[in-house]
């Protein structure tokens, strides 16, 4: 049942009154979504492969240490972190740029929406059969970070939503991260650009978590990645260690770790065979992702 939210209400968050002009939500699913730590994933529809994975990894995990996972909703990376919150056991809060009613976009009406609306917080400012006009986005993007204690740009161009959500989280005095991509990759250049004018590069979950010292550290971690490392040896660790979402060659590795090639490709083998690395054609290897193993 679709039900609104104003500003005197017991229930409105609070860090979204402290944003200019802060709006009336509707709403559906579970309300108690706002009580918990919020944290933004966002970034291109377009995204790649790498930066899905990066988008459900890092979601996944921030939602298994208690965050609830805000995002908007689109194709590509929101897309990808709601769905890693999910994964995670954790809650997810979509927020609109039309109304709830509307179906928009449709790839997300019959499934993404139910499983959000079951376990998270379906939000919008706009009323019950408003389209999704473009100038209703960037409205929308200021809710995202309104709601957040910080905000994570994965994969993003130079001009685009997700970098006007950045703004408008710079604006509202919250922390504003950025994940690295290939060079020469377009979508690369707005969390790039983000980075060089001051945002926290993040390369793991825990380079978040250090930002945000005034958050209560949950109890809860990513269980199965812990003792997958615990149980490494020395020259195992030393692997895992510098391998990460992204592929690199063995060749790299030998270069980095200054070991023999066959001892690399021993130590890979074995790590492979503990499910945490993934091997890609042409002897390229990543960490395995949190969505590999929710799918195994």
């Amino acid at each position: 049942m679709l039900k609104n939210l104003l500003q005197d209400d017991p229930d409105y968050p609070s860090l979204l009154k402290e944003i200019p002009k802060s709006p009336t939500l509707f709403y559906e699913g579970d309300l108690s979504s706002l009580k918990g730590p919020c944290h933004a994933i966002f970034g291109s529809r377009a995204a790649s492969n790498y930066g899905r994975e990066v988008a459900f990894q890092l979601a996944r995990e921030l939602a298994e240490r208690g965050f609830v996972v805000v995002s908007g909703f689109a194709e590509g990376i929101d897309a990808m972190a709601h769905q890693g919150a999910l994964a995670g056991g954790g809650k997810t809060i979509a927020v609109l740029g039309a109304g709830l009613d509307v179906v928009y976009p449709r790839e997300h009406y019959k499934t993404l929406k139910p499983a959000i609306r079951e376990n998270g917080l379906l939000v919008t400012e706009q009323s019950p059969g408003t389209p999704p006009l473009p100038q209703h986005f960037p409205s929308r993007n200021r809710i995202i970070s309104g709601l957040s204690y910080g905000v994570i740009v994965v994969e993003a161009a130079l001009k685009s939503g997700s970098l006007i959500t950045a703004q408008w989280a710079l604006e509202q005095n919250r922390e504003v991260f950025a994940v690295p991509g290939p060079i020469e990759s377009r979508l690369s250049e707005g969390p790039h650009r983000l980075i060089q004018n001051g945002a926290k590069l993040v390369h793991t979950v825990d380079d978040i978590l250090s930002e945000l010292p005034m958050l209560p550290k949950s109890e809860v971690v990513a269980k199965k990645t812990e003792d997958h490392y615990n149980a490494l040896d020395v020259e195992e660790k030393k692997i895992f260690s510098l391998l990460s979402m992204k592929p690199i060659s063995v060749d790299e590795i030998v270069r980095q770790l200054k070991m023999d090639s066959g001892s690399v490709l021993s130590l890979l083998l074995s790590l492979e065979l503990r499910g945490c690395v993934t091997q890609h054609p042409g002897k390229q290897f990543s960490r395995r992702s949190s969505r590999q193993e929710a799918l195994s």
